[in-house]
């Protein structure tokens, strides 16, 4: 079949063929990607966003999450520090 020739005989320009297969390639990186984005959002999350600003939103919530967490674990291990510490000053 040549693709010159498409809807039963009207005449199409090999590089107008060559534009809309690019097109179709690249629409269809296009929908591979955001399904591969929402599917790893779910399941990260388990909601679906609704727009940027919210997935942005959620992202920042989930680093403070994480750098609170941090912070009581170095909170903790500077106590344990200074306690050691206390203790090594009151032995001499």
């Amino acid at each position: 079949m040549d693709l010159g020739l498409l809807f039963a005989g009207f005449f199409i320009l090999d590089w107008l063929v060559n534009l809309i297969i690019l097109l179709g390639v690249f629409t269809l990186g296009y929908i591979t990607y955001s399904a591969i984005y929402y599917v790893n959002y779910y399941l990260k999350f388990k909601c679906w966003p609704t727009n940027e600003i919210e997935y942005k939103y959620i992202s920042i919530l989930e680093e403070n999450k994480m750098l609170k967490q941090k912070l009581v674990e170095l909170e903790d291990e500077h106590n344990q520090l200074f306690n050691q510490l206390l203790e090594q000053l009151k032995d001499r």
